[in-house]
């Protein structure tokens, strides 16, 4: 019976034994997982404070891109605007060189700058002195006012040669009185010659039928 106690004594004993280390395994378990829970938390924390840098890294890739757009957008626009500009430009020294070459063959007399390096220009062939123009006409204005302004010229130029066919007539009857006067006086000139020279004849005639 004896035997039997001590037995069951020192299976408790065991089972006292296997439960305390069940125990601190437990305790250990435990105290791992909330190590693990504790890793994983904070884990969890940085991969979204990642996420949240890479979304605004991904935002500000998408706000440059949107820049770097706009930018080439505006370049090709200014590209644009400097070939017409050019074309613009050509087309006016085109349309200069008309101007010159119409105002000599009609020996119009063009106000020039004698020294061309004082206005600083790099546009080939003669640089004009508009110094006597009105300060109107020579401010910059929009395409519409300059269409006006070459209306108002056109207008005046149109007026002027209108003026200058209605004397015409007059002028051209002027001319024929001109070249009249001088026939009339090329005549009178020749007639007196000849007059001179009948008398110088007649002249000579007396003087050799008084000496016979």
């Amino acid at each position: 019976m004896e035997s039997r106690i001590r037995e069951l004594e020192s299976s408790l004993g065991a089972l006292e034994n296997d439960l305390d280390h069940v125990q601190r395994r437990e305790s250990e378990a435990k105290l791992s997982a909330e190590k693990a829970i504790s890793e994983i938390k904070r884990w969890n924390e940085e991969v979204e404070e990642w996420k949240s840098k890479s979304e605004e890294c991904e935002k500000d890739m998408q706000e440059w891109k949107k820049r770097a757009s706009t930018a080439t957008t505006s370049i090709s626009k200014l590209n644009r605007q400097i070939n017409s500009k050019e074309t613009q430009i050509e087309q006016l020294i085109t349309r200069k060189q008309e101007i010159v070459e119409k105002c000599e063959l009609d020996q119009i007399s063009l106000p020039i700058i004698s020294d061309p390096m004082e206005t600083e220009t790099s546009t080939p062939g003669p640089v004009f002195d508009f110094t006597q123009l009105s300060r109107a006409y020579v401010q910059d204005k929009r395409p519409s006012e300059r269409e006006k302004l070459e209306i108002e010229f056109k207008q005046k130029i149109d007026s002027l040669i209108s003026e200058i066919e209605k004397t015409a007539p007059n002028l051209k009857a002027l001319d024929q009185y001109e070249a009249l006067k001088v026939k009339e006086r090329a005549v009178t000139e020749e007639f007196e010659a000849a007059r001179k020279e009948e008398k110088e004849k007649a002249d000579l005639f007396n003087s050799v039928k008084q000496r016979r």
